[in-house]
């Protein structure tokens, strides 16, 4: 039992010792509430966690199927006019992820 809920049971068991103007009754309502807001804030953190792990698992599937789209385009790009632009703008992604140098091939 908690500290709140100890000290509750000792206004309701002992009211005499308590000042007049002490409102038990609010103490109650209180501790109530506490108990019902922290179950709906596991419920609420349960809930967002699962939204969380659907949100990461949608992205990278969305994310596997543009660098599919981009692999398409990029090579249809060699033989297609007018897709170069688009195969240059989609590129921009991995040009800003991919700036660090690779070291040199010893074959080469």
């Amino acid at each position: 039992m908690s500290f709140i809920e100890n000290a509750l049971n000792a206004a309701q068991d002992h009211p005499d010792i308590l000042p007049a103007t002490f409102k038990t009754e609010e103490l109650k309502g209180d501790v109530a509430l506490f108990g019902v807001m922290t179950d709906i804030g596991t419920i609420a953190a349960s809930v967002a966690s699962e939204i969380d792990d659907t949100r990461l698992a949608v992205g990278s599937e969305a994310m596997e199927k543009s660098t599919q789209i981009y692999n398409y385009v990029k090579a249809a790009a060699k033989t297609t006019p007018g897709l170069k632009p688009v195969a240059d703008q989609l590129g921009q992604r991995f040009k800003k992820a991919g700036r660090h140098r690779k070291p040199a091939d010893p074959a080469e």
